[in-house]
């Protein structure tokens, strides 16, 4: 964990120093989730998508006119279904570290490493007409991942965002909670919207 603050602190350092003389660019941004796991523990454990959030800011930094620097800072709601009784919610803050290379005038590919934090996790079950909600602590805190995306400028200030994440650290079996090891991957689609 410490290693992980040390690097994202080096990073983000050197992100400021090179804002100074490049072209620095900001705003925020929101939208759609459509997440599932990576089974990697109990391979016959089936799973479906469950749809939540994203929310948070992006910094763009243009180093030349086709390749730059981005990073993000975002609430994601992350997990999975099983059925229609059982919702597996992981919330997170992410924090994803991305070259950005312009494939067109208004489209860049965007691809880099990607820092997540788990705030809490809960498992929803419905069952006979009756809603429980479960807690889970203990788990690990910090994930590291990749993000792969592609960002689609609209004007007046607007962009399309599409992601693909997932994570390369697993999360731990919870046998209580009946739930195998596994990776998140989440698939976004959203919006940003330039301030500065």
């Amino acid at each position: 964990m410490k290693k992980i603050w040390a690097l994202c602190a080096i990073l983000i350092v050197g992100y400021c120093s090179l804002a100074n003389a490049q072209s620095l660019s900001g705003g925020v941004k929101g939208g759609v989730n459509i997440a599932n796991m990576i089974k990697t523990g109990d391979l016959d454990y089936s799973s479906d998508v469950r749809v939540g959030f994203n929310a948070g800011g992006f910094l763009d930094l243009d180093i030349t006119g086709n390749l730059g620097i981005g990073a993000e800072l975002n609430y994601s709601q992350k997990g999975y279904k099983q059925g229609d009784n059982l919702t597996y919610t992981n919330n997170f803050v992410d924090l994803p570290l991305m070259l950005q290379v312009a494939l067109f005038d208004r489209v860049s590919l965007h691809l880099g490493p990607q820092f997540s934090w788990l705030i809490n996790s809960s498992v929803k079950r419905e069952t006979n007409d009756r809603t429980t909600i479960t807690k889970y602590k203990g788990e690990e805190k910090s994930y590291v991942g990749g993000v792969l995306g592609i960002d689609i400028y609209i004007g007046n200030g607007f962009k399309l965002i599409g992601n693909y994440t997932q994570d390369f650290t697993e999360r731990k079996a919870n046998s209580d909670a009946q739930i195998p090891t596994f990776k998140n991957k989440v698939w976004q689609i959203g919006l940003g919207y330039y301030l500065f």
